[in-house]
């Protein structure tokens, strides 16, 4: 699992709001993972609701 920066979860629930945000041991293995189970857990799972949200997500992740 990757050590995101300081902060970085709270600035993405700031795009996106809390409940879009999971960070729960199943999600991040369904995230992270294929039918085959092949893969690694996810470090966050994002759940944008706008084409605005991911634009912001994108310049966040650029600048982390």
């Amino acid at each position: 699992m990757t050590v995101l920066p300081s902060g970085f979860i709270s600035r993405v629930a700031g795009i996106t709001g809390g409940p879009f945000v999971l960070q729960d041991a199943p999600s991040l293995e369904t995230y992270g993972t294929d039918g085959t189970r092949q893969g690694a857990p996810a470090d966050l799972v994002v759940l944008p609701g706008s084409t605005q949200e991911i634009a912001r997500l994108a310049a966040l992740c650029n600048d982390a």
